[in-house]
């Protein structure tokens, strides 16, 4: 079942032709106000392929990719609930020894909403990210 999933995902991306592009100023507008509603340093327009996960776009945050077995956004895609929330990181056993929580960007708070194609097929997240413990509050959610 998920390498089926992971086929139709990669192929679902390979059609809409988004992987591995340049910087887009529509995706850019949606995490910086992400950022701003959630009140989070980082947030992330994150697409997931077999391999990697590519940020088409990235607010606060300067890489554009990392490895699959580095995502929490491949858990997002997986989860069947409307927010994926991971509230520390850094005690969480999925990912307390997640270099990207051991060390740079130091990830302790996700909270990610996935992003489908017209099929329904889950192709990625936005998500929002802090070095600290937070919570957000229904109207963070609602809107972002």
């Amino acid at each position: 079942m998920k390498e089926n999933e992971d086929l139709l995902r990669t192929k679902a991306l390979q059609e809409l032709d988004i992987m591995y592009t340049p910087p887009e100023k529509m995706f850019d507008d949606i995490t910086s106000l992400a950022a701003f509603i959630c009140n989070t340093p980082i947030a992330l327009i994150s697409l997931v392929d077999n391999k990697n996960q590519f940020f088409k776009s990235h607010y606060g945050l300067d890489v554009d990719q990392t490895p699959i077995d580095q995502s929490f956004c491949a858990h997002a895609i997986k989860n069947d609930e409307d927010i994926f929330i991971v509230d520390d990181a850094t005690i969480d056993n999925r990912f307390k020894e997640n270099p990207l929580v051991l060390s740079n960007p130091n990830i302790v708070y996700y909270a990610g909403v996935t992003l489908s194609n017209d099929e329904g097929i889950k192709i990625g997240t936005l998500c929002v990210i802090d070095k600290s413990k937070r919570a957000l509050n229904k109207d963070q959610i609602k809107y972002s």
